[in-house]
């Protein structure tokens, strides 16, 4: 399911952390090198892209733990103009 190009980033992110808190990473590791990659790429072209802070979370964390150069500024379109976070 991982290397399945229909899954959406929600459902591949939740299933790539069930792997990794099952200890399992580790045999999925090209995969979810893969996913992760896949991932990057809807970001850039706005495919499959959702506004959802639990997504942006996940992502932020794949991609830092898996040594990829991400900024914290992704958060910025969840923060309001005293740079607190604004509630849904």
């Amino acid at each position: 399911m991982i290397g399945d190009e229909g899954v959406r980033p929600l459902t591949l992110l939740q299933l790539i952390d069930d792997v990794e808190r099952l200890g399992l990473g580790y045999r999925f590791d090209k995969d979810i090198t893969v996913a992760l990659n896949r991932i990057i790429a809807m970001d850039e072209t706005n495919v499959g892209a959702e506004k959802n802070i639990h997504v942006t979370a996940l992502k932020f964390r794949f991609l830092r733990q898996h040594d990829y150069d991400i900024s914290q500024d992704m958060f910025q379109s969840y923060k309001d103009h005293y740079d607190d976070f604004v509630e849904d």
